[in-house]
């Protein structure tokens, strides 16, 4: 199937859906849109390490990217319909027929971007488009008093699949052990999805709407 993720920055994809990016890349044909540019790390050093990383990580899992130019933590300085036409213009082109992007969490990058893909994934505007799913990034979504619900796991247990995510949490930034993002939570929150489904490590989505049904 045809399956776009789009994110706001170069990282959201692994901490959001790592082990299922990995899974899906494997029988699908999969692109990855990020709407920021990476800008908002210490150093330049560390935007290019950034990209870098990205771009090895679509690279090795044969995905297609994109990354807009748009700057990390502005999004809400830019017009939102300039935001979802740059998404817009590449859905059409791509015409998915399944997206995952973030929950209307309590990162603002993270809300304009679930807000912006509520418009571009409107099943009338676009007839290709058959499920939308919305991840969460911990640590945003846990004190957002969003409306993200749990209703769809993925069984991310097998070796290559937490392997290479963990590989990718390493590289792009190293947490303090006690932070949401740091590989030793993010573990435990796969295992605790996992227990809920009966196997070793999950990661949970909610699905917005299903079409196909």
């Amino acid at each position: 199937m045809d399956i776009m993720v789009v994110v706001a920055h170069l990282d959201d994809e692994i901490f959001g859906m790592g082990g299922t990016l990995v899974k899906l890349a494997l029988e699908n044909r999969v692109k990855v849109v990020c709407v920021c540019k990476g800008n908002d790390w210490d150093s330049e050093d560390d935007v290019f390490k950034r990209k870098v990383i990205f771009c090895d990580l679509c690279r090795e899992l044969k995905i297609t990217s994109h990354v807009l130019e748009y700057s990390d933590t502005k999004l809400d300085t830019i017009p939102q319909t300039d935001i979802i036409n740059s998404i817009d213009e590449i859905y059409t082109k791509f015409r998915p027929e399944i997206v995952y992007t973030h929950s209307k969490d309590l990162h603002k990058d993270h809300y304009i971007v679930s807000e912006c893909m509520d418009v571009v994934c409107r099943p009338r505007q676009h007839a290709s488009i058959e499920k939308l799913y919305h991840f969460a990034i911990p640590g945003n979504v846990d004190w957002s008093r969003n409306d993200f619900i749990q209703n769809t796991f993925v069984d991310i247990s097998e070796s290559n699949y937490a392997w290479r995510k963990k590989e990718y949490i390493l590289k792009y930034r190293r947490y303090p052990d006690l932070d949401p993002l740091s590989y030793q939570k993010m573990e435990s929150r796969d295992e605790y999805y996992g227990a809920i489904i009966g196997v070793r490590k999950a990661e949970c989505f909610q699905l917005i709407f299903d079409r196909s049904l």
